[in-house]
């Protein structure tokens, strides 16, 4: 989470993907953690009455992280 946090909202590169790449689960971790900040995001907007549409700083993060998880780097 605090991967996918640095990247969305403090202007973290995607070198940081790769520093815990040696990690065979860390693809799933960072989808994982991705999933899961945008579905509380959503699910906050839907608990305040208002409708969701994804943050524009989620769309570079989850490009990143789903292209590292379909090549395995």
């Amino acid at each position: 989470m605090v991967v996918v946090d640095a990247m969305c909202w403090h202007g973290a590169d995607e070198t940081l993907l790769d520093r815990w790449s040696n990690l065979e689960a860390w693809p799933q971790m960072l989808l994982r953690a991705l999933l899961f900040r945008m579905l509380t995001d959503r699910e906050g907007a839907h608990a305040g009455g208002r409708s969701w549409e994804p943050h524009p700083a989620y769309a570079p993060v989850a490009e990143a992280v789903i292209r590292r998880a379909n090549t395995g780097s």
